[in-house]
């Protein structure tokens, strides 16, 4: 087990290095790999957790400065889903949604945001 533990830490500053050099497809990867071949330890981990989240959410936030929305929503469908307190992913879901005219979707994802982050 403690091997186990050494490991998930070894391949966590792997993935958390491919965040901070903004390289989001490696960290995706790797986090992806944690969550798949540590659950246990994924689950407990928000760091972990998070780290993905800003991981999906940055390539998200990549993918709509390309005007690529429809590949946009899709990540920032991951980081809701890992993080479903995510404001600012709510909040550029929704701008995606908007300039895809999918004005209903675009309501709720901004109404949302606005209900976790008034400010």
């Amino acid at each position: 087990m403690a091997e186990d533990k050494k490991e998930f830490v070894r391949r966590f500053r792997a993935f958390h290095d491919a965040g901070e050099a903004g390289d989001w497809d490696k960290a995706i990867a790797l986090g992806e790999a944690l969550r798949t071949d540590f659950p246990d330890s994924f689950a407990d981990n928000k760091q972990v957790k998070e780290g993905l989240a800003v991981a999906y959410y940055s390539r998200g936030f990549s993918y709509a400065e390309l005007k690529k929305y429809k590949r946009a929503i899709e990540d920032f469908d991951k980081a809701i889903e890992l993080k479903p307190d995510y404001a600012v992913a709510y909040y550029n879901r929704g701008v995606s949604y908007l300039v895809l005219e999918q004005y209903e979707r675009a309501i709720e994802d901004f109404n949302k945001a606005i209900e976790i982050e008034p400010s």
